[in-house]
């Protein structure tokens, strides 16, 4: 392949970068718990810089902090590798509709998987569930709910991998004719 028919990089390339960040904190993170317990033991002798000593009930705080930044770092980036295409170009189905609804991080987290794979996809359409009654009693306790064309696919969560399966499985749509 050469220069002039290489592919624009993928977003999630970038994300290499963000996880070793989320390692290296979730770790050191841990790292920092693990030596504020150590400091309080009877028996251990550590010698710390001064810093650690004037400020000591804080570094627990801290260390936890760190974790947890760390792991939302880690989990925000997508576990498609960035080269991941199906087989054959274009897009598939005619439809995407995300049941969804205010306030709900699971229909974030849903939308975001869909927006990964949006290359593939036609315009994903939102619908709230909270502005229809039928639609709040069919689907209350099992948003987000992901339709393709007609038919429920996912409940709850999108997994990437079935995404990627039913994309690969579905050839891609054909431009439609103009009528004679």
């Amino acid at each position: 392949m050469n220069s002039s028919q290489q592919q624009p990089q993928h977003p999630t390339e970038s994300m290499d970068r963000v996880e070793l960040m989320g390692v290296v904190m979730f770790f050191g993170g841990i790292t920092l718990l693990l030596f504020a317990f150590l400091v309080r033991a009877p028996g251990v002798s550590l010698q710390l810089p001064g810093i650690w000593y004037r400020n000591e009930s804080l570094w627990p705080f801290v260390g936890i902090a760190i974790s947890v930044v760390g792991y939302f770092l880690i989990q925000k980036t997508s576990t498609i590798p960035p080269a991941w295409e199906p087989s054959l170009p274009g897009q598939r189905f005619q439809r995407v509709v995300v049941y969804t609804r205010e306030s709900c991080h699971l229909c974030d987290v849903a939308k975001d998987t869909m927006h990964r794979f949006e290359r593939w996809l036609p315009p994903i359409e939102e619908i709230d569930i909270s502005e229809s009654e039928e639609l709040t009693d069919k689907y209350a306790e099992s948003i987000p709910v992901i339709e393709i064309d007609g038919r429920e696919r996912f409940r709850g969560v999108v997994s990437e991998v079935l995404l990627k399966r039913l994309i690969e499985a579905t050839p891609p749509n054909r431009k439609p004719q103009k009528p004679i």
